[in-house]
């Protein structure tokens, strides 16, 4: 499993270049689609989404989550991760 993680100040813009990758996954020739979560997000910038796509018979999945400051965001990523690794 590989991780991509983006810190910084508040108002640094890591919520925008988080939005800004996932839209660049959403298109071609990436292609993925969301199989699970709400994107774009409603009612604030935050989101928690899981991309899927297939390539070559083999699926692939990217999980994202633009909020990572506060215990609650971790530990509602931490569910999602554990939610979608019983189903694999």
């Amino acid at each position: 499993m590989n991780f991509l993680l983006f810190g910084g100040e508040p108002d640094s813009g890591k919520t925008s270049t988080v939005t800004r990758l996932t839209n660049l996954l959403l298109s071609t020739p990436f292609s993925f689609t969301i199989a699970d979560g709400i994107f774009p997000p409603v009612g604030g910038t935050d989101f928690l989404i899981l991309l899927h796509r297939v390539v070559k018979v083999q699926s692939q999945y990217v999980i994202v989550s633009s909020p990572s400051d506060d215990a609650a965001a971790i530990n509602n990523l931490r569910d999602f991760i554990i939610k979608h690794s019983s189903a694999k």
